[in-house]
């Protein structure tokens, strides 16, 4: 009966061990998703993605304009939304809020202003 014990305490260490090895890879990726500098490239593309498209050498507001847009606002938020800001600097984080904001204004924009 003691082996069996022992047996089932390995059998535990060894999962625990394997599920604290997963756990610190996804503390890796996390860390580097909170990387202030992640930020900052997320906010050039949200610059880059705020450039509205052309439509007769005028920017183009149409709603399937704004539709087919709609995926790629969605990734940038959730990429800003997953950025985990607790130990930043009331700067970073003062820009990450506007980044925030900025990504309000254009929700804003599409679903009440209406294209």
């Amino acid at each position: 009966m003691m082996n069996t014990i022992l047996a089932y305490l390995k059998q535990t260490l060894v999962f625990i061990s394997a599920c604290c090895i997963f756990a610190s890879s996804l503390t890796v990726s996390a860390v580097n998703a909170s990387d202030y500098q992640f930020l900052t490239q997320l906010f050039k593309q949200w610059r880059e993605f705020e450039q509205p498209p052309l439509f007769n050498n005028a920017p183009d507001y149409r709603t399937k304009t704004f539709d087919s847009r709609l995926q790629k606002f969605e990734l940038i938020r959730k990429k800003l939304l997953q950025i985990e800001t607790t130990n930043w600097s009331i700067e970073n984080k003062v820009d990450w809020h506007i980044l925030w904001a900025e990504l309000n204004g254009y929700e804003f924009n599409y679903k009440l202003l209406k294209p």
